[in-house]
């Protein structure tokens, strides 16, 4: 079984444990030439989470983060309800985030789920599980999700998915789109990682799709793959379209550099 397969397995694997309500709070030391940087570290199995700054949060069970809660990395294993606002690094372990508003966070890495009623802007995403997104995501760094994605629009540096993404419109210097292929999932009837993924505008410089509809996707090098229907390619530089792939209109685009001169 590989790595991916187990992660998904665990994150749709649900488990209940009877965990005794504990909270442990200390101290770090705290560096006034460094800015004053958080330092409390928390530790709950469930419960409301005080406004304030903290280093680490560590979190078990049911939690409900108040309003001015800030951290610099959470470890969540349970579900996590959160107002918007600014967050550091969050990692989650089979964890459930849904935050009413606008999320934004340094990094989001693991498994889990991420329902955000507003835009989502973080530095990296790296996830295993379903985010849905009422607007933007908006990455400064790259997007690497084995899953399902639902948002407006989608923007990164590299973007890969595995998986089925739905959006109006996805943008990045790579774009790599593809079902998530297990035998195992298909065994237990999951299928909703194979589902064809529909995007109404995919743009990059290189750009790789299979099990994709969609109506305009624009890349100096596009690799149509299989099971894709687009209505309109435009390309630059080279254009692959697979045998099984449906494509209704196709386009070069002229480079300032190749497109031809006329002589004097």
């Amino acid at each position: 079984m590989s790595r991916t397969t187990t992660s998904i397995c665990r994150f749709l694997q649900i488990r209940h444990h009877d965990l005794r309500r504990y909270e442990i709070m200390e101290w770090s030391d705290v560096d006034e030439r460094s800015g004053g940087r958080m330092g409390i570290h928390l530790t709950s199995s469930g419960g409301t989470v005080r406004p304030g700054s903290y280093g680490l949060l560590t979190l078990y069970g049911e939690h409900t983060l108040g309003h001015g809660v800030r951290f610099e990395r959470m470890v969540l294993r349970g579900t996590a309800h959160m107002r918007g606002g600014t967050a550091g690094e969050i990692d989650c372990d089979a964890g459930n985030i849904v935050c009413a508003g606008e999320m934004r966070a340094k990094s989001l890495r693991g498994q889990g789920r991420l329902r955000v009623s507003g835009d989502a802007h973080c530095g990296v995403l790296d996830f295993v599980g379903d985010v849905d997104v009422d607007g933007t995501v908006r990455c400064s760094g790259d997007v690497r999700l084995v899953g399902t994605l639902n948002a407006h629009t989608v923007s990164a540096c590299d973007l890969g998915i595995e998986g089925t993404v739905h959006a109006d419109r996805i943008t990045g210097r790579r774009v790599t789109i593809a079902p998530f292929e297990s035998t195992l999932l298909a065994r237990h009837g999951i299928t909703r990682y194979t589902d064809p993924s529909v995007v109404e505008t995919v743009d990059g410089s290189t750009v790789r799709v299979s099990g994709l509809r969609c109506q305009r996707l624009c890349g100096t090098v596009v690799d149509v793959g299989a099971e894709c229907e687009v209505e309109h390619i435009v390309y630059r530089e080279d254009c692959h379209i697979a045998s099984s792939a449906s494509v209704s209109r196709m386009s070069k685009e002229w480079s300032e550099e190749s497109r031809p001169r006329r002589r004097a």
